[in-house]
Order: C-alpha cells, then sequence, then structure tokens
C-alpha cells in the first residue's frame, strides 16, 4: 500500500492542473458525443477542479433509478473518479440547460452512493443537481451518471470541485497569525518538541478519521501532522518544494490549487 507521502505526491500533482476535458465519442445516430456512454467507457476524472461540458442526446439510458422520487430518468452519461486519498467534493450541474438528475455509485452498479435532483445550491426552486461535501473514499472507484428528469435530454456541464463546507484556515498557520511563514516552523518544532502549544485550528467537517490531525499544520496533503510537515514548510520556503498542500479530504473554504 502507497504511504500517505506518495498519495499526498500524487495528489499535489493531481491537484496543481485545471484542465477542461472533452473526451468525444460516438452515438448511434452518429452523433458526437462528450462524455462516456457506460461504466466502461466513462470520462475518467484526472485532475481537479474538473469542468465539462456536452449532451445528453444521443445517449442511452444504462442505468436507471431514482433519487426517492421514483423520477423517470433520460439518457445517461457517465464520468468516473478514483481519489488516492479520501477526499470531500462538490457536483455540481448548476449550470446546465436540462432538468437534471446526477447519481454517484460506488464500484459497481447499482450501489447506489449519492443523489440528488433539484437543490437550491444551484438557486432557490432550481430543477439543476448539485451535490455538496461529499466524502469519497481512498481506492473506490466512484461513477458520476448525468441524466435529466422526466425522460428530458439536452446540453449539461458538470463541474468537480473542493467540498465548500469548509473552515476558513491558512495552510500553513500553526501559530494563528494569518499567514505562512518561518515562525510557524519554530512554532511546530516547538510543539514536537514538548516545548509550545499546539497549533491553532478549526472545526472543519472531515471524514471522522481525520478528525485528528492539525489540519493548518498539515502542508503537504497527507491528512496529519508531524515533522515531516516541517520538513516540507522548511524546504518550500527554501524554494525546493511545489506550494503547501492541504488534506485533500478538507481544504480551507476557497482553496485552489496554485
Amino acid at each position: 500500500m502507497d504511504s500517505f507521502i506518495v498519495k499526498a505526491a500524487r495528489l499535489s500533482i493531481m491537484a496543481a492542473l485545471i484542465i477542461v476535458y472533452p473526451a468525444l465519442s460516438i452515438g448511434g445516430d452518429g452523433v458526437i458525443l462528450q462524455g462516456g456512454d457506460t461504466f466502461e467507457d466513462a470520462c475518467v476524472i484526472n485532475w481537479l477542479p474538473f469542468i465539462d461540458s456536452g449532451t445528453t442526446v444521443g445517449y442511452n439510458l444504462d442505468y436507471e433509478n431514482d433519487c426517492g422520487d421514483s423520477l423517470l430518468n433520460g439518457p445517461d452519461v457517465c464520468y468516473s473518479f478514483t481519489p488516492v486519498v479520501d477526499m470531500m467534493l462538490d457536483f455540481s450541474l448548476c449550470g446546465s440547460s436540462l432538468n437534471t438528475q446526477i447519481y454517484i455509485y460506488e464500484n459497481y452498479y447499482p450501489n447506489l452512493f449519492a443523489c440528488n435532483d433539484d437543490s437550491d445550491s444551484c438557486s432557490t426552486g432550481s430543477t439543476r443537481s448539485f451535490i455538496g461535501d461529499l466524502v469519497l473514499y481512498e481506492d473506490s472507484a466512484y461513477y458520476i451518471v448525468v441524466n435529466g428528469r422526466d425522460g428530458s435530454e439536452g446540453d449539461y456541464v458538470l463541474e468537480v470541485d473542493f467540498g465548500r463546507g469548509q473552515c476558513g484556515y491558512t495552510v500553513g498557520d500553526v501559530n494563528g497569525s494569518q499567514s505562512a511563514n518561518g515562525l510557524d516552523v519554530t512554532y511546530g518544532v516547538h510543539y514536537f518538541t514538548g516545548f509550545g502549544p499546539p497549533p491553532h485550528d478549526c472545526d472543519c467537517p472531515c471524514p471522522p478519521h481525520y478528525d485528528f490531525h492539525y489540519k493548518t499544520g498539515d502542508v503537504n496533503g497527507s491528512c496529519s501532522y508531524n515533522g515531516v510537515d516541517i520538513t516540507y514548510m522548511v524546504a518550500y520556503f527554501r524554494g525546493t518544494n511545489p506550494a503547501l498542500q492541504p488534506c485533500p479530504a478538507c481544504p480551507p473554504l476557497g482553496w485552489s490549487p496554485e
């Protein structure tokens, strides 16, 4: 099994890029489509934040389900994502033109993990779909299925980003000064040598097994705070390490990759 450090390095590379990912396939009527028709040819989400636009016109209805209301599904398109660590993400269809539904399956169909029909997170009374602060678990495969309510079909916009429901903090700010600098390194050393108080922290809705770690001090994305973070931070200030990276399961409010 990969170590936290290896996983964090993989995630840092993944999170450092922003990409619009148009994966094209051909429908039965010869229409060029975005995304995949089934889990087997799903459009793979390799980068975060992720945005893709496409159409459900010309697709098949492969994964029929309901979201607590016995809804009639329209044709569906499929995306897949496999997190390398536990992550908290938002899934939005707010920019779509059709009356949407979104279903997320874990590993296989019909193992429904989450779904949404209408969400006020898009706008009050919206018929578009949004799932917020959803915790996805390490090395599970997730299939995101986009379709329309009552058989509708049309253009959609899928956005996947880090969760909105985070607390506001500065990555690396262990002394509560609202910035990350050399004083935070000193503060962390004092803490680990038993001569200083623990890092300042905030109440963040992380997955339960991450509640113990100090989110402000985690600068290498490992979802823990230890001496490796001190070493990473020193190298960052020397210009030999990339940007400070929060735990991907609990990034600060408004955070995005540099």
